[in-house]
């Protein structure tokens, strides 16, 4: 005999195959129970884990630039260097600080002015993130650093940034020192990087006062950029961003600007 609509029982809980009680059950989702034979209260599953979600306990140093201005309660501009050019401009937008630096007057000795977004670093061990991405990338050099000090006439310090030495685009570190005239020091070799960005990482252990970098395509899969990886002679009282802009005048096209974004500047502590 046919069941009319009227007939049948449409209740959830009446089914033969699902739960019998909503209780303490509230938020969840229905889903096939682990024997596959019937329906199950099941928890909401999480959203999987990305370096470009923001944390749920950020540091005092983070920060999203998720705003429309720069933190300048946070951040302090520095230019390290013969000040002949500058940051020609700067804004917080869409979740990104961007920049764009001039070259200096002595680019044919081939170095630049260091431009940096930089705060007090703290007295212990800590670890740096940051995501960049280059938008103008024929020269320059653009990440993080550390460094002694950066307001007096001679200071010392490392970065680990993306850039495009001789068309070739890469991850380095750089050790660099300030004197009287901003001369900077060496620069490594690098590991080569497809596309215009990624995710950087410093690890200052200050017990050993050994710094780690690494470099990640994707904020999931790290590995160690050689250089420097070694006991430092000195403490970070500073670290941020920065804006290294400079070609070789022997290249062509030679131009007379860089520039770079970044999504976040992160510091976790132990």
């Amino acid at each position: 005999m046919p069941i009319t609509p009227s007939q049948q029982n449409n209740n959830f809980l009446n089914l033969s195959d699902t739960p019998n009680s909503y209780s303490g059950q509230g938020g969840k989702l229905v889903a096939v129970n682990d024997t596959a034979n019937a329906l199950a209260f099941g928890a909401v599953p999480t959203a999987a884990y990305t370096m470009d979600n923001p944390p749920v306990n950020p540091s005092i140093y983070d920060d999203e630039f998720d705003g429309t201005t720069l933190n300048t309660t946070k951040w302090s501009w520095l230019l390290a260097g013969a000040p002949s050019s500058g940051v020609e401009s700067y804004g917080v937008s869409k979740g990104k600080i961007w920049a764009t630096v001039g070259w200096d007057s002595y680019y044919s000795a081939n170095w630049t002015e260091m431009h940096s977004l930089s705060q007090s670093a703290p007295n212990t061990s800590f670890t740096i993130f940051a995501k960049v991405n280059m938008y103008q990338a024929i020269g320059g050099f653009y990440g993080i650093f550390m460094a002694d000090r950066l307001n007096t006439p001679i200071h010392r310090g490392f970065c680990l940034g993306i850039g495009n030495y001789d068309y070739i685009q890469q991850v380095s570190c750089a050790s660099f020192s300030r004197t009287a005239d901003g001369s900077i020091g060496s620069l490594s070799s690098g590991s080569f990087v497809a596309g215009n960005g990624c995710y950087l990482k410093m690890v200052w252990n200050n017990s050993t006062k050994i710094m780690y970098n690494y470099v990640s395509p994707d904020g999931y899969s790290w590995w160690t950029q050689p250089f420097y990886n070694s006991a430092w002679s000195i403490t970070p009282s500073v670290f941020g961003l920065f804006w290294w802009a400079y070609c070789s005048t022997s290249k062509t096209p030679h131009i007379d600007r860089g520039g770079a974004s970044f999504d976040f500047f992160r510091v976790t502590l132990p």
